[in-house]
């Protein structure tokens, strides 16, 4: 008995038949997935369609908060001093009244 998914065919036939299907749409100029993914759940989905923050935008939003803060000067000579509340960078050494 060969193992199928839920939609009757087994892995290598579901490999096949997306080989052929990839070849046809490229002969006659159609769009071809090159990176396959699971797509996000449906209550996943329709939060992100209406902006709701989910953990994946909120991962996606933090990454880009550091990558941003990695390319400032603060990061790229070696400053270590903190953010205040105030939003401004102190060295630590110094005594800020």
């Amino acid at each position: 008995m060969k193992e199928t998914s839920g939609n009757g065919y087994s892995k290598a036939e579901q490999l096949r038949l997306r080989e052929a299907s990839d070849r046809l749409c490229r002969e006659y100029g159609l769009s071809v997935i090159e990176k396959l993914r699971k797509a996000p759940s449906r209550p996943v989905w329709l939060d992100e369609k209406n902006g709701k923050p989910t953990r994946y935008n909120v991962y996606r939003a933090d990454v880009r908060e550091a990558m941003e803060f990695s390319r400032t000067p603060y990061y790229q000579y070696g400053f270590h001093g903190y953010l205040c509340c105030d939003y401004r960078y102190h060295d630590p050494k110094c005594d800020y009244d």
